[in-house]
């Protein structure tokens, strides 16, 4: 084999060829030499340490390969082994796997090798030649399905965390599983159950309310899998998040008679004694609950106000936790009508039938209010509210 300055100058030599080559083929460098190089295995983990790595060595000639060294960078670091139309090389001449990290000094296991393949030929157009490779280095486990955060309580079907493994041959022993609150919290063994190729964790199980986690908490399940004194591991971080309420709807109450009543649900307005919506207009500039009775037949809404101490717009953007309205409702005094001033906030209680009318289901729903502009014209004689409503119910 030629000296190391004289295959790096062969190397810039037959790169300059290959730059001036449409032949994408990363053997091209072979086949203007008779012969193509060609890495086989070009992925493998962070625990396939004693690999035997597989060259393909394809001849257009009569050319043939008669030595093959494999280099990182300038550093020769293996001497591949040719039989016949295939070479190899063992993966444990590339280590140690160090690859830079995300943060500055960071390193990590996983990343990718450039490699070059530098062979001598026997009865082709040129004596010697360097085929350009890269081989990458995977990690053993990789979650396939993660959850950045969850509502408290949330049973949604679709809260799943899964992991999978794989290796390039290397046997995996064992799969310790754990879970955490914060970074700092004391890690809880629950490795029993899970299988070492893949597994899934259910949130809508509500585990983290066994382990005693609420809203504003992160949850961290730590995965780690090992073969011998070598580990892999990847977490999963979810933040515990509040009950939010439902998008915010805007609407107007007025006390002109054909549009005090409004639905806080929808934002629509109808016409006094109509029985549809939730709240109608009380002078001289209030609201409260509706109560019709039209020729013997009754409509009423069960709904109560409590106002809150903030006040404003961001107060109201920032009150996004339907627990707490109900936590701030059954501490306050209740009132099925209120006057109001603007940039007050008030949350409610309305009982709502979530079945049918057939078959009614009644459930709490809990809201919050905010007064925006109050328009007083004609001397009082005409009122215009704006308000602000979001509401949702609380997931048992």
């Amino acid at each position: 084999m030629k000296t190391l300055t004289k295959n790096i100058l062969i190397a810039l030599f037959i790169r300059s060829i290959l730059s001036c080559s449409n032949d994408d083929d990363r053997g091209v460098t072979g086949v203007s030499a008779g012969v193509a190089v060609k890495l086989v295995d070009t992925e493998i983990t962070v625990f396939d340490i004693n690999k035997d790595l597989k060259i393909d060595i394809n001849s257009f000639t009569n050319a043939q390969v008669t030595n093959l060294d494999v280099y990182k960078g300038a550093t020769k670091i293996a001497d591949a082994v040719i039989s016949g139309n295939t070479a190899t090389f063992n993966s444990s001449s590339l280590l140690p796997f160090v690859f830079p990290g995300e943060e500055e000094g960071e390193t990590v296991s996983s990343g990718s090798f450039d490699l070059d393949l530098a062979y001598d030929i026997s009865g082709g157009n040129i004596p010697s030649a360097i085929t350009a490779q890269k081989l990458s280095v995977a990690k053993v486990i990789n979650l396939t399905d993660k959850v950045s955060s969850i509502k408290f309580k949330d049973s949604a079907s679709t809260n799943l965390i899964k992991y999978v493994t794989s290796t390039a041959g290397a046997k995996i022993d064992d799969i310790v599983v754990t879970w955490r609150k914060g970074e700092t919290g004391t890690e809880t063994d629950i490795s029993a159950g899970f299988g070492i190729d893949k597994g899934t964790i259910d949130l809508k199980n509500k585990d983290y309310i066994t382990y005693g986690l609420t809203k504003g908490d992160v949850l961290i399940y730590s995965f780690t899998v090992s073969s011998g004194t070598l580990t892999d591991k990847v977490e999963a971080k979810i933040e515990i998040t509040p009950q939010p309420f439902n998008g915010d709807i805007n609407g107007n109450l007025n006390s002109d008679l054909t549009k005090n009543q409004i639905d806080i649900l929808t934002g629509s307005i109808s016409k006094d004694d109509t029985f549809a919506g939730d709240i109608d207009f009380i002078g001289p500039q209030g609201f409260g609950a509706i109560n019709n009775t039209v020729n013997g037949e009754n409509y009423t809404v069960d709904i109560q106000f409590v106002k809150l101490g903030g006040t404003g717009a961001s107060f109201y953007d920032a009150y996004n936790d339907v627990e707490q309205a109900k936590v701030d409702f059954d501490t306050g005094i209740p009132s099925t009508s209120v006057q109001v001033m603007k940039d007050e906030i008030y949350v409610y209680k309305i009982v709502r039938n979530i079945g049918t009318t057939d078959t009614p289901i009644l459930k709490n729903h809990y809201g919050a209010i905010l007064v925006g502009d109050i328009t007083v014209i004609n001397a009082g004689t005409n009122v215009d509210i704006a308000l602000k409503f979001k509401e949702n119910s609380i997931i048992d």
